[in-house]
């Protein structure tokens, strides 16, 4: 592990699997993704519409049926389109929801979402996204597995709609979600930085813990950290408490988890350090 593969990990932000049952994670997610949906936009629902930039594929598909969830609970003007005409997947759209889309650019008070997924959009780098919508998605922090999962919710069960999960490499996509970087596997992360670096590159910073009540006002400090890449130091045996009482409050990129980013040898951080250095004098030289 160096610092370009937790710097990637850390980029794409997902909602990355630390519990067992991932039927579960993915039910937390969607009611999460729905919650923070409302909490954002409520004050817009009786005078906007929103318009999601349709994709004909199952990204497209899961993120119409999440608003359809959403506008089971919430009345909001809802329309839906799409460059290209609607083939695979028009079986389960209501066609009052579609619109042309030189109408969707026309629209006032319009809100646009799109159906981006960054770890699928790296690897399908062809296709467009992001042309009114600004980078709203409802998907983006899906993992791969949490978006099949979403699928048997849904009942998308159509294999041409599921082709995705045929041609990808979803064996290196679930290590990369579950944090098990294999040797063949983190040679492709060279692919992800080409398409997915951002400008700021992360601080790093280790915490180190008891794993009792007495870390309770460090959490605080930990759950307001920003552009920061956490390690952890505590007590073997009370990596469970941490886990417990931070993780369903953390990001999950910055979750604690063994073997990735707790207890691990002060020279490895130490070596992490300098290359984040290094990767900033790099910049420096080419700015300059």
């Amino acid at each position: 592990m160096n610092f370009d593969m937790y710097r990637v990990f850390y980029d794409f932000n997902l909602d990355y699997s630390i519990e067992n049952n991932k039927e579960y994670e993915t039910n937390m997610l969607i009611t999460q993704v729905m919650n923070d949906f409302i909490h954002k936009y409520n004050v817009y629902f009786a005078d906007y519409t929103f318009i999601l930039e349709y994709q004909d594929d199952v990204f497209g598909l899961i993120t119409y049926m999440l608003f359809k969830n959403l506008r089971s609970i919430f009345d909001f003007n809802f329309k839906l389109t799409c460059k290209n005409k609607i083939k695979l997947t028009k079986s389960f759209l209501n066609k009052k929801d579609i619109i042309r889309y030189k109408k969707a650019i026309k629209t006032n008070s319009a809100i646009y979402f799109n159906c981006f997924n960054p770890l699928f959009y790296v690897i399908n780098s062809q296709k467009i996204f992001n042309n009114l919508s600004k980078d709203k998605s409802l998907i983006a922090k899906f993992t791969p597995e949490e978006l099949l999962i979403a699928c048997d919710f849904y009942q998308i069960h159509d294999k041409k709609i599921l082709n995705p999960w045929n041609t990808l490499n979803c064996k290196y996509l679930s290590d990369f979600c579950n944090r098990n970087f294999l040797n063949e596997a983190s040679c492709c992360l060279d692919t992800y930085k080409i398409f997915y670096y951002n400008n700021i590159i992360p601080k790093i910073k280790v915490y180190n813990l008891t794993g009792t009540q007495d870390d309770f006002p460090i959490f605080d400090k930990i759950l307001n950290e920003k552009n920061t890449i956490i390690f952890y130091n505590c007590p073997e045996d009370k990596i469970n408490f941490i886990k417990s009482n931070l993780n369903p409050y953390i990001e999950k990129r910055n979750a604690v988890i063994e073997d990735f980013n707790v207890n691990l040898p002060k020279e490895f951080i130490e070596k992490l350090q300098s290359e984040r250095a290094n990767l900033i004098n790099s910049f420096n030289k080419k700015e300059g």
